[in-house]
C-alpha cells in the first residue's frame, strides 16, 4: 500500500472514529459505564499519534534531502576547485573525497534514523495515552490499534 493509500485509509479511519464519537456525544449513549465513549476518545488519540508520526517522518525525509543537497553542492564546489587548479584527483585527495561522500551518506542515514525513532516515539506515546483513557474508563487496553505497531504504520514510502 503506497503512502497516498495509507494516508487515505488513515483519514477514513479517523473520520469514522470522529463520526462515532460525535454520535455518542450527541445521543448521550456513552455506554452504561462510559467504555464506548472512552474507546472512541482513545481511537481519536491514536489517530492523532498516527498523524504526528507521519509528520515527524516527513520532516526527517525533508531534512535528509536538504542535507544531501548541501553536501553535494559542497563536494561539487571542491571538485571544481580541484579541477581549476589543474591537479589530478588521485592518491590522498581521492581518498579524502571518497571518505567525505561516505561521511555525508552516514549523516543522511542518521537523520532518517532519528526521524524514525521520533515517529515510533509518537506512536508509543499515543498508544499509552489511548490506553490510559481506556483503562481509566473500565475498557481493555488490548483494543489499541497502535499496539499493532509496524503492521499498522509503515515507515517506508
Amino acid at each position: 500500500m503506497g503512502m497516498d493509500q495509507q494516508g487515505a485509509a488513515a483519514l477514513k479511519q479517523g473520520l469514522n472514529l470522529t463520526r462515532d464519537f460525535m454520535d455518542m456525544v450527541n445521543d448521550g449513549s456513552g455506554g452504561s459505564d462510559g467504555s464506548d465513549l472512552a474507546e472512541a476518545q482513545a481511537g481519536l488519540t491514536e489517530q492523532d499519534a498516527l498523524g504526528e508520526a507521519a509528520a515527524r517522518r516527513r520532516q526527517a525525509q525533508e531534512a535528509a534531502a536538504d542535507y544531501r543537497d548541501k553536501a553535494e553542492h559542497r563536494r561539487a564546489a571542491n571538485h571544481a576547485s580541484w579541477g581549476a587548479s589543474g591537479l589530478a584527483m588521485s592518491g590522498s585527495k581521492r581518498i579524502i573525497n571518497q571518505s567525505e561522500r561516505l561521511k555525508d551518506g552516514q549523516e543522511e542515514d542518521d537523520i532518517l534514523f532519528r526521524g524514525d525513532r521520533e515517529a515510533q516515539g509518537a506512536l508509543n506515546q499515543g498508544r499509552n495515552r489511548a490506553n490510559l483513557t481506556r483503562i481509566g474508563n473500565g475498557a481493555s487496553a488490548n483494543r489499541s490499534t497502535l499496539s499493532l505497531g509496524s503492521k499498522l504504520y509503515k515507515y517506508g514510502g
